[in-house]
């Protein structure tokens, strides 16, 4: 089956290893994908390995399935794309502002009240006020 487009996450990711190919030596892991359906290997070749992170929501598209030691596994070809999703940025942007609201609430709350400086997330990220 090829052709395969999808949106998942990464819940696993092995150690890369060297392995020979009509190409010469190469690295590659296996990415663990999961969602409401199941789970399902997915091989990483050589840039791919450092491009996702566990927890990574990723879309993949133009892969295609085999079957490796009976089991299937999901392969991006040269034309195929992995990268992750804009989710991934809002996840890191939320837990950065929660860090930074409560890191300003529990300084303030030393004092007589409790003050939310939106002017200060203002200047660290403008964007999000748009």
């Amino acid at each position: 089956m090829s052709g395969i487009s999808v949106e998942t996450k990464i819940t696993n990711i092995s150690e890369h290893r060297g392995v020979r190919t009509r190409y010469g030596l190469r690295s590659v892991a296996h990415a663990t994908l999961e969602d409401d359906t199941g789970s399902m290997k997915l091989s990483l070749w050589e840039e791919q390995i450092n491009s996702v992170n566990i927890g990574d929501k990723v879309k993949i598209s133009g892969a295609y399935v085999t079957e490796f030691r009976n089991e299937l596994q999901l392969n991006i070809p040269r034309s195929g794309n992995l990268k992750t999703t804009e989710e991934n940025v809002l996840e890191f942007v939320t837990h950065t502002l929660d860090v930074l609201i409560s890191t300003t609430i529990r300084r303030q709350s030393l004092g007589d009240r409790v003050t939310l400086y939106v002017g200060e997330l203002y200047g660290l990220f403008p964007f999000l006020f748009l």
